[in-house]
């Protein structure tokens, strides 16, 4: 009897541990989701490009236990108006986000954290990427026509 319980207390004392490790998370507890849309805080902080570029973000899915319904899409615009949407796949393995592209190109990402309104990860080569989250509702200046470009160079 002292044997046996000798032997359930080992298990326990090697089987415990490896549950705390298990367990651990590398993201904030609770602030663990990217489903919504996301824009890249560089090009929106970059007053060099077309205002229309301002618009771009990346949509998330909700995630699903099926991978081809959580879908990644890119909104890229071309004018204050047209834009094109390029679709994709997203799996998040611990504090790894996947994403397959359009393409059908796999990139990996290492999350960082993410918070009810920013997202950090690294990509395979350490470049660290920062998105804001996008309600839709943030002031964006519209695209000058021509005709007051014409005018500012005028005066």
């Amino acid at each position: 009897m002292k044997k046996t319980m000798n032997k359930i207390l080992l298990a326990f004392a090697i089987v415990m541990p490896l549950c705390f490790v298990s367990c651990e998370k590398t993201i904030e507890e609770g602030d663990d989701f990217v489903q919504g849309k996301w824009r890249d805080l560089e090009v929106i902080s970059n007053e060099d490009l077309e205002n229309y570029n301002y618009r771009d973000y990346i949509e998330y899915a909700p995630y699903h236990h099926q991978l081809n319904k959580r879908k990644i899409t890119y909104y890229v615009y071309d004018s204050d108006s047209t834009y094109e949407t390029k679709v994709g796949r997203y799996t998040i393995k611990g504090d790894t986000l996947i994403v397959v592209d359009h393409m059908e190109v796999t990139k990996t990402y290492f999350l960082q954290s993410v918070k009810k309104d920013t997202m950090r990860y690294l990509d395979a080569h350490g470049k660290l990427y920062t998105y804001v989250r996008y309600k839709g509702t943030e002031y964006i200046p519209p695209t000058p026509s021509e005709e007051e470009e014409e005018g500012d160079e005028e005066k």
